[in-house]
């Protein structure tokens, strides 16, 4: 699926986000929400800590700031991830709780808000999304969130990622 004026379209990858700059290797960002409470225990965020253990730590001491972790919604931490080329993962503080009982945990101001900063920061850059970010640990509405990507993105150029597990370990 191709939107002309966002470049915006789906690719399907086998295997997990353990090495998401190698298989995106287009990619100059790569965003995927984050839950404020200083886990990254599932999903997206676990592949990402366990990829990159340096933007695990930059991420617990930035959520070590906060006595208040509410306050962390709608903020943005990017981190630079390689150096030739120029890389970055986004941290999108759009989640505060954390659980697994189906709930809604994602926020959806806060989401709007973090991808603005993202459309802002990185004008013009490739941009690599989680298919379903915000949606399956985050309990979010893919509908609500693609369109949320669609209207706050304008300005870069966005691909929508989709990984299948080759095997269950």
């Amino acid at each position: 699926m191709k939107i002309k004026q966002l470049s915006i379209f789906l690719q399907n990858r086998m295997g997990s986000l353990s090495k998401p700059l190698e298989v995106l290797s287009d990619a100059d960002v790569i965003v995927h929400q984050v839950n404020c409470q200083g886990i990254m225990g599932s999903g997206v965020a676990f592949q990402v800590r366990q990829k990159y253990p340096d933007v695990y730590k930059q991420y617990r001491n930035y959520c070590c700031r906060y006595e208040n972790t509410a306050d962390m919604l709608g903020h943005i931490q990017t981190i630079c991830v390689g150096k030739d080329p120029v890389r970055y993962i986004v941290n999108l503080f759009a989640q505060d709780r954390i659980g697994v009982r189906g709930e809604q945990y994602t926020d959806y101001d806060s989401l709007r808000k973090c991808l603005t900063q993202v459309n802002v920061r990185f004008k013009g850059k490739r941009i690599a999304v989680p298919y379903l970010m915000s949606c399956c640990r985050g309990g979010g509405d893919w509908g609500i969130v693609s369109n949320m990507i669609t209207d706050t993105l304008p300005d870069c150029d966005v691909t929508f990622y989709k990984y299948t597990p080759e095997v269950d370990q």
